[in-house]
C-alpha cells in the first residue's frame, strides 16, 4: 500500500512540474515576443530616419 501511495505522489509531482514548466515556457515566449516587437519597431524607426535624411539630401540636390 505504501508503494502505491509513493507512486501516486511521484506522479502528482511530475504532473505539477510539467504544468509549472509549461507555464514558464509560455511566459518566456510572451516576453520574447514583446522584446522582438520593440526591437523591430526601433529598427523600423531608424530606417525611416535614414530614408528621410536621404530624401532631404535629394531635394536639396546635394547627393
Amino acid at each position: 500500500m505504501n508503494d502505491l501511495q509513493m507512486g501516486e505522489v511521484l506522479w502528482q509531482l511530475l504532473n505539477f512540474g510539467l504544468l509549472v514548466g509549461f507555464l514558464i515556457v509560455i511566459v518566456v515566449l510572451i516576453v520574447s515576443l514583446f522584446r522582438f516587437n520593440k526591437n523591430r519597431k526601433e529598427q523600423l524607426e531608424r530606417i525611416a530616419k535614414k530614408i528621410n535624411y536621404i530624401e532631404e539630401k535629394i531635394k536639396k540636390g546635394t547627393v
